[in-house]
């Protein structure tokens, strides 16, 4: 009876944990704290927990091989939520219409992979978002149901029109170039097809998307709206470009005359201070202005720059200087970070999150440059684990990031890896203890494979070289609980069964 509670409280936890982690992706991935979203972001999720919940029970997914278990997981996703097929469709239309993008797709597919432990990676190759499932192993490529075959004419001529947008964008003056340089140049512009991504990066492309259907609607602000978004989550030239066609094809279209000055829009809002298109049209005019002066390394006109865009707003507009010191705030440190200037990017990053202390991508930004900046400074491994320990205490959630746990587990795995050479087994079975406790309680790292090894076979060659072969096996054993597709050591459990 006390194993049955206890097994049931441990489900519980596990189940909360997922949930919670389910959360928190979803923030990001439909970002907003008003009513509509909100309630567009629990639907989803309790959507996906529900089919998550009937692939784990009904399907017993967990009885299936891992090959078997993506076939499953794909299978009913594309069954369910993933029916036609819409460039520009949300998570929202997936859930509620069956209407779907490549990138809504490929989210789905992430995180119910993520949900059911299978590593995967995400890819966008010319128009269309994919994930590489258990890539060590099968490299099974999951792509969404209606995937048009990807044929050399069809690339070529997506990168044939995609670099004219770019020639009428950004770069005016691009000579004639070979085949080889227009692909560099396409490349540098949008995705490469080789290049992973992560969570947070396809949600930037799938911002980039619905940015992509709006532009095409000639929709500009909202254009805008979803382009900043992806901003947020990820700095990539494509979506610069997409913002400059959109304002060139306002222009062109007498939203904003070749002739309209930043005053003009500003007596406009004035006299329809609820008109939501203006501070849209004057932050991007705001934004623009910015950038050319940071492109040139003017800061010190920034100053002025907001001064002039602050007093002229309508009154009542108070949160119109707070976007506007936060859009400066932001580009500072990515212009910063641009010039390999990590203390000043980690003071902007720092002076974003006390804006807004709960904001996810504020302490993404200082958590990823805090531990940057710890690891450049300080080589000593103590003095890391020291510093990125204080670091924590300071800022909870560092705790929760990879880099943090890397710094940690580091560390520990040599420090087992030490005592056991210098035969000092207490002590390496006190660190080894302490390593597998941290295992578990951290996010997993960017190398937690690479000292999980380290610590789990120092401990099975410290007894393989004292005939304890049966611990010795143990040992692998445990580290394959982690990482059971390691053919490292699944060689070294197939060698040691044989004692």
């Amino acid at each position: 009876m006390r194993l049955t509670l206890s097994l049931l409280f441990t489900l519980l936890i596990t189940v909360s944990l997922s949930a919670e982690r389910l959360e928190d992706r979803l923030r990001m991935l439909m970002p907003g704290d008003g009513q509509v979203v909100s309630e567009e972001r629990r639907l989803v999720e309790k959507h996906l927990e529900d089919l998550l919940r009937r692939l784990d029970w009904q399907d017993r997914l967990n009885q299936h091989s891992r090959s078997e278990q993506i076939a499953q997981i794909a299978e009913r996703l594309n069954k369910e939520l993933l029916r036609e097929f819409e460039a520009g469709a949300t998570l929202t239309d997936a859930v509620r219409e069956g209407r779907y993008s490549d990138a809504t797709a490929a989210v789905f597919y992430a995180l119910s992979l993520e949900h059911f432990n299978i590593p995967h990676e995400i890819y966008v190759d010319h128009w269309e978002a994919y994930l590489v499932a258990d890539p060590a192993v099968n490299g099974s490529r999951i792509r969404h149901p209606l995937a048009e075959a990807h044929g050399e004419r069809e690339e070529t001529s997506f990168r044939r029109d995609y670099l004219a947008l770019v020639r009428r964008t950004v770069e005016f003056d691009l000579p004639s170039l070979s085949d080889g340089q227009s692909d560099s140049i396409f490349y540098h512009y949008y995705y490469q097809p080789d290049q992973r991504l992560t969570l947070r990066q396809l949600s930037a492309y799938q911002q980039l998307r619905q940015a992509q259907r709006a532009y095409r609607a000639g929709d500009y602000p909202t254009v805008a709206t979803y382009l900043e978004r992806a901003r947020l989550l990820d700095h990539r030239p494509a979506i610069d470009v997409l913002d400059r066609a959109a304002e060139l094809q306002a222009t062109a279209l007498g939203v904003l005359q070749n002739d309209q000055k930043v005053d003009q829009l500003f007596e406009s809002w004035r006299s329809e201070p609820a008109n939501p298109y203006y501070p849209t049209a004057l932050l991007r005019q705001f934004d623009r202005r910015q950038r050319e002066l940071l492109a040139v390394d003017t800061l010190d006109a920034l100053p002025a720059l907001v001064h002039s865009f602050v007093l002229r707003a309508p009154t009542g507009a108070e949160a119109w200087e707070t976007r506007i010191r936060l859009l400066r705030d932001i580009r500072l440190m990515e212009y910063y970070q641009d010039r390999g200037k990590a203390v000043q990017a980690l003071q902007m990053a720092e002076t974003l999150l006390r804006q807004d202390g709960e904001n996810p991508h504020f302490r993404a930004y200082v958590a990823e440059l805090s531990l940057y900046d710890l690891r450049r400074n300080y080589p000593e491994p103590d003095d890391q684990v020291d510093r990125a320990q204080v670091l924590a205490a300071k800022y909870p959630f560092v705790a929760d990031h990879p880099r943090y746990a890397d710094i940690v587990l580091r560390q520990s795995a040599r420090k087992v890896r030490d005592h056991f050479a210098a035969d000092r087994e207490k002590e390496a079975l006190r660190e080894l203890n302490y390593f597998r406790a941290q295992l578990e309680r951290l996010t997993t790292g960017n190398d937690e494979r690479l000292w999980t090894l380290t610590a789990y076979v120092a401990a099975s060659n410290y007894y393989f070289a004292k005939t304890n072969y049966e611990r010795a096996l143990g040992y692998i054993t445990e580290a394959l609980a982690h990482h059971p597709d390691s053919d490292f050591l699944l060689h070294q459990r197939d060698l040691l069964g044989r004692y």
